[in-house]
């Protein structure tokens, strides 16, 4: 979760509800999503699309409403949007993210663009920004690589929490959490909640209330969306607070497991556990491990947040 302030009262935490059987939202139909479109919401899914223009380096976007977070977009979203302009037609698979978030980006228009900084025989590095309104809004870098045999297999060890249907559903409420958390849906674990003076620690499953596609030219991004998914979370250093404060991510890297490229639907439940290594002069560092409905890692991710709570008198 990148920017803005957690809207409540030390004395309240976010309502705990019994979760509702819900059918799984249809994938969109086929010719729907080859329809030309920035972006399109329907009782079916949102899909989120990149729009070449006549340079191949250069897309246009229209970034959605409803995806609010404070003054900004939700930086998840930004992300996809760069990831989705780094997939487009490269080989290979997402190994990391390396993201920035220069300025607020708004919704509306804006450009994307694309450079590709070294292609090798196995890896290939791009950079990727959003423009709006003649300034530079977000960027990123991305490797990609071929999967290659090597004298070495180290697998995540998986991660292992609570089943999500024994666990209470999080209603932040309307007004007390960005806008863009009424996409999701969050089961949450331990004590550690938001402006509870717990440990700086988040911890629990998500997924979206509606299925999410990212589709860029040939290809379909995953690792888009685990972006999408993986910054929703509000960030670990606000359940160590007892009273509402200012925050933004000013960077934050991503590494993606190979299984990180099987298509998993984004209705479905992914764990989440993060915590805080240290924060210090108004800086906190953040690392999480995210993960399937089978407890195997996709990502590993970290975070660097400027934070602006007031010091004790």
């Amino acid at each position: 979760m990148r920017r803005g302030t957690l809207q409540t009262r030390s004395r309240l935490r976010p309502k705990l509800r019994q979760p509702k059987l819900q059918s799984q939202p249809l994938m969109p139909r086929r010719q729907e999503r080859l329809q030309p479109q920035h972006h399109k919401e329907s009782k079916m899914g949102v899909i989120f699309q990149i729009n070449p223009t006549e340079s191949p380096e250069r897309f246009e976007i229209s970034v959605p409403e409803t995806w609010g977070q404070g003054r900004a977009v939700y930086g998840g979203l930004a992300g996809a949007y760069l990831m989705m302009g780094a997939t487009a037609g490269v080989s290979g698979s997402a190994r990391s993210a390396t993201i920035s978030f220069v300025g607020p980006l708004e919704s509306g228009p804006a450009t994307l663009k694309r450079r590709v900084l070294r292609e090798g025989s196995s890896m290939t590095h791009l950079q990727t920004e959003i423009e709006q309104n003649g300034e530079v809004k977000t960027i990123g870098l991305f490797a990609f690589g071929e999967a290659r045999k090597t004298g070495l297999d180290i697998v995540s060890e998986p991660l292992v929490l609570p089943a999500p249907d024994t666990l209470h559903t999080i209603d932040f409420g309307q007004g007390l959490a960005p806008e863009f958390t009424s996409h999701f849906e969050y089961k949450w674990s331990g004590d550690a909640f938001p402006l509870s003076g717990a440990a700086a620690r988040a911890q629990g499953w998500v997924r979206s209330k509606s299925e999410l596609e990212f589709l860029s030219p040939e290809a379909h991004s995953m690792p888009a969306s685990i972006l999408a998914l993986i910054d929703a979370w509000p960030p670990a250093i606000w359940s160590a607070l007892t009273f509402p404060a200012r925050g933004s991510t000013a960077t934050w890297s991503v590494a993606f497991t190979p299984d990180a490229h099987t298509t998993i639907a984004s209705t479905e439940w992914f764990s989440y556990d993060a915590k805080t290594t240290f924060s210090q002069e108004g800086y906190a560092d953040t690392e999480a491990t995210f993960g399937d409905g089978q407890g195997r890692i996709l990502a590993k991710s970290r975070q660097v947040f400027s934070e602006f709570s007031k010091a004790s008198a």
